[in-house]
Order: structure tokens, then sequence, then C-alpha cells
């Protein structure tokens, strides 16, 4: 069995499609404490629940991340992250293998560079991304991509 914890609605980008209205500019102060969110993992793992899926909003936004993604394996979840990928950068990756994070879902969504930054709001998104990619296999993480398919880039799977 798995969950997915939507552990902030910060993010760094303001993708056109977000259900949670998430952003850079968000009100935070509503979000589950560090200690919350450990009793939280602790409440999930006693329903019986095995996949721990950290996202959001941006997961890497949120500062206790690592000490989470920590904890979840401490008490026998399997942490992985769902991101847009764009703040993977080679010494994060790190840390989250560290912290115990087996896996990470990027979000990706065309083989063209335009239309994924048009879709996210931010030039050079697709790139960040990709990069992101190659840093979390580099550290030994796998990686799953994930996408939003429209009528604007469903050719591309056809």
């Amino acid at each position: 069995m798995l969950i997915s914890w939507n552990v902030t609605k910060k993010c760094n980008l303001s993708c056109q499609h977000c259900y949670r209205d998430s952003g850079p500019d968000v009100d935070i102060k509503d979000e589950l404490t560090t200690e919350e969110g450990k009793k939280l993992l602790s409440q999930i793992k006693s329903a019986g629940f095995k996949l721990m899926i950290f996202s959001g909003g941006e997961p890497l936004m949120r500062e206790d991340i690592f000490e989470l993604a920590a904890y979840a394996k401490e008490i026998g979840l399997y942490p992985v992250l769902g991101t847009n990928g764009m703040l993977l950068t080679e010494n994060i990756c790190k840390k989250l293998s560290e912290s115990g994070v087996k896996g990470i879902a990027v979000s990706l969504d065309s083989v063209n560079p335009m239309y994924h930054d048009k879709f996210r709001n931010m030039t050079g998104a697709w790139e960040k991304s990709v990069e992101g990619i190659r840093n979390a296999i580099h550290a030994g993480i796998r990686v799953q991509i994930n996408m939003t398919i429209t009528k604007y880039n469903a050719d591309y799977f056809n």
C-alpha cells in the first residue's frame, strides 16, 4: 500500500494545470511542523502503508524534507519523492540518498523543451529537470518520469 503526502504548497514553479494552486508566493503557515509530520508518518506506518510518497507543491522547498524522509525510512516506510526535478542538484541528490530516498518521480511533460517550459511557466525548466534526472541517477536513485498529457502534447505519444 502507498500513500502520497503533499508536504507543502510552496513551489518554484507556477504550472498552468496545478490542482493545488502551488507557487513561489503561497502561504505555508498552516503546514505541519516537523514534529507533526513525524507523528503523521508514524500513523501512516501504523495503518499498514509501506510506500511513502513525499509530494507537493515542490517537496524540496520544504527545509525539513531530508529529516522527514530519514524518519520515514527509520520507521520502516519506503520513502520516494514526487518533484519537478529542477532543484535536484548533485548535492541535493546525495542528501536525498543519504536520507533513504529510494526513488524520484520527475514531471517532464514533453520531449519538446519549449512545450514543457511553456506548460510549467518557466524558461529553462525542461533543461533543469533533465539535469536533475541525471543527477538523481548518478546518485543511485531510481527515476520515474511523470507527465501530464493534454491535447497539445498528445501527438508526441501516438
